[in-house]
């Protein structure tokens, strides 16, 4: 087919949600909550607290490492985040 320039043809990545998967460590098991929010520090070039919300928690913990898998998504509705920063977990806060 062809495509009309000025449509458009695919989206590469939805920004609108950012995906986070961390490996947490085994300290922090049954602390953390699906459909919650949780304070995380963002690294350059955001370099300020963010919120995400808890989205899948798993129940296995990797016995070599000490840790969980969890995944939370922070909204960029305004799409004011850029992908790939680092970021970090702020516990207590």
């Amino acid at each position: 087919n062809t495509v009309d320039p000025t449509e458009v043809a695919v989206r590469v990545a939805d920004m609108k949600r950012l995906s986070v998967e961390m490996h947490l460590p085994l300290a922090m098991f049954g602390t953390i909550t699906p459909g919650q929010n949780y304070v995380f520090r963002a690294g350059a070039p955001v370099q300020r607290i963010v919120e995400a919300r808890a989205e899948f928690i798993s129940r296995v913990v990797e016995p070599t490492s000490g840790t969980f898998r969890a995944r939370f998504q922070i909204d960029n509705s305004d799409q004011g985040l850029p992908a790939g920063f680092e970021i970090w977990f702020q516990d207590g806060e």
